[in-house]
């Protein structure tokens, strides 16, 4: 379902070159990025409803929306129209993104918690290179860049059945008692310099990782003098490959770290809190490591590849794809 980020970013010099849209660079950018307006604005009130709600039923409005969305980029053909598609993907995925993670949580295994969560999120990753990969011939076999977002439509009758008909599990809706009112949550969370920090974090990894996965292709048929096709097809597939081997051994790795830990929270031995610490700490000391790794392979990646003599299109290129497909495995991980 994230397969229509990864279809846009594909094919942006395509909507840059129709003379309906002829989009500049700053309206591609806004396009590639004001689904997160939506998505921040909806997402307290998604996650706030769940309180009375139940989160199934609230995954299949927001289902539905994002459904809506895909459908009303596919008949755009304005600049606007697209501007307000993507503002309604963000709202219809921020439903699933906030409520789908608590249920895994609560419902997996304990010692499957990290894989099942992992592999949840690592689908934004894999549908966003799908979206790579199946961009460019959907668009030349059926003739249209808009045909890739009727895909996206059909694609999502099923998960909206899925959520309208799942089984509205009672322990997952707060007792109304203990329902908490959006201001005084909001404040409390501000107050948690934890917290804020993780957000503050969190929200420049997207913006640096996110930056990457919508020009990638761009920047690739622009400085490498790429097809729209090989661009794509060469980001998508490392993207995917990345991203499925490294979530899963990332996870179990970590799973393999905490497990002394694990069982003796389990025996009563030590205390929840001491038991989220271990794992925070853990998981920190691998996280910091990892993403700066990422980053320095990525980057000398980019420098190099510029400074190497030759041509553009030969060594500088697969050197860039190698230092990419490196620094991708590392940031999964």
């Amino acid at each position: 379902m994230y397969m229509d980020r990864g279809a846009l970013a594909a094919l942006i010099t395509t909507l840059e070159d129709d003379p309906d849209l002829n989009l500049s660079n700053f309206d591609a950018g806004v396009l590639g990025s004001v689904f997160m307006f939506g998505f921040m604005l909806a997402s307290p009130l998604f996650a706030n409803a769940s309180q009375t709600i139940h989160a199934f039923t609230l995954i299949s409005i927001g289902v539905s929306i994002w459904a809506g969305s895909a459908l009303l980029a596919a008949i755009s053909r304005t600049f606007w129209l697209l501007v307000l598609a993507r503002t309604l993907s963000g709202i219809g995925e921020a439903s699933f993104v906030c409520l789908a993670a608590p249920i895994i949580l609560s419902k997996a295994p304990a010692d499957k918690k990290n894989l099942w969560i992992s592999i949840f999120y690592s689908a934004l990753t894999i549908g966003y290179a799908l979206g790579y990969v199946v961009a460019g011939p959907i668009k030349n076999g059926f003739g249209g860049w808009y045909y890739v977002f009727y895909l996206e439509v059909i694609v999502s009758v099923p998960f909206i059945i899925i959520s309208v008909f799942a089984y509205r599990d009672p322990s997952l809706v707060f007792k109304k008692e203990h329902k908490v009112n959006l201001g005084t949550q909001i404040k409390q969370l501000s107050q948690n310099t934890v917290y804020v920090y993780l957000v503050l974090g969190y929200g420049a990894y997207t913006f640096t990782v996110g930056g990457l996965a919508f020009w990638g292709p761009t920047i690739l048929q622009q400085e490498y003098d790429k097809s729209e096709g090989t661009a794509s097809f060469s980001l998508g597939a490392i993207t995917i490959v990345s991203g499925l081997i490294a979530t899963v051994i990332g996870s179990q790795l970590l799973e393999k770290m905490i497990r002394p830990f694990r069982l003796e929270f389990e025996s009563n031995k030590i205390s929840l809190k001491k038991y989220s610490y271990y794992i925070t700490e853990k998981a920190t000391k691998l996280i910091v490591r990892f993403v700066l790794l990422a980053f320095l392979i990525s980057i000398v990646g980019a420098v190099f590849a510029v400074l190497i003599p030759g041509p553009r299109s030969e060594g500088p290129f697969a050197f860039f794809l190698l230092c990419i497909a490196i620094g991708e495995f590392i940031l999964f991980l």
